[in-house]
């Protein structure tokens, strides 16, 4: 005899009808529906944050390597076209040798600052053609013309590195990003499956005691 019924307090048992306790494994069923789409909604739509992310640096990187692509042939169109001025000014100066050792010595400058250099040292390179173009002080105004077109596309070549070195290590943080984003995708997937499961499975055994639910009336109404 247990020791409720020896001291004499009587022992609650609740119990159900059929109809009832079919009500609420509906009810349970209907819960865990209920609190599943919620997460799956919530799931689905950092996925979609995630993946629009990974999206939008694909696009940003090859956008980027495409304008640096771009600044690397604007580099050295500007040096060579500055090297072709430097060329006509020869050919304008014929005679005057000072002048065209002085153009010899630039265009050797010209030529080591088209290389592939760190941006400071080739800067400096700059610098010193420059300083050297201004040192010319022709009197023939076709020469002058020319020494400030070398001039201008020296500056223009500069630029486009100046430019192309900035934005040159950007991709770094496209890739982090993109990375990181496929990282956390993976990480929710499995999570986004097994809700998909459950959620399918109670769909199904929701449905299965509705069903038996409803025959259950039927019965009773009959």
């Amino acid at each position: 005899m247990s020791d409720s019924a020896q001291d004499g307090t009587a022992v609650d048992i609740t119990t159900y009808e059929k109809q009832e306790l079919l009500e609420k494994v509906i009810d349970k069923h209907k819960r865990f529906l209920d609190e599943y789409t919620s997460e799956l909604s919530g799931i689905e739509n950092r996925m979609e944050s995630l993946n629009s992310v990974i999206s939008s640096s694909k696009q940003k990187k090859e956008e980027m390597n495409s304008k640096l692509d771009i600044l690397a042939e604007k580099r050295q169109l500007f040096y060579h076209q500055a090297e072709k001025e430097l060329d006509d000014l020869k050919s304008l100066a014929e005679g005057d040798s000072a002048f065209l050792k002085a153009l010899r010595e630039v265009s050797a400058e010209v030529s080591k600052a088209k290389t592939q250099l760190p941006p400071e040292e080739e800067k400096k390179i700059v610098n010193s053609i420059l300083e050297n173009l201004s040192s010319l002080s022709p009197d023939n105004s076709n020469i002058r013309d020319a020494v400030a077109l070398a001039k201008a596309r020296v500056n223009d070549a500069l630029a486009s590195s100046t430019e192309l070195s900035s934005i040159k290590n950007s991709d770094v943080d496209f890739d982090k990003e993109k990375a990181d984003s496929e990282k956390e995708l993976n990480e929710i997937a499995p999570r986004h499956k097994w809700l998909e499961n459950r959620i399918g499975s109670h769909r199904e055994a929701l449905d299965y005691w509705k069903k038996l639910s409803s025959g259950q009336e039927n019965e009773v109404k009959a």
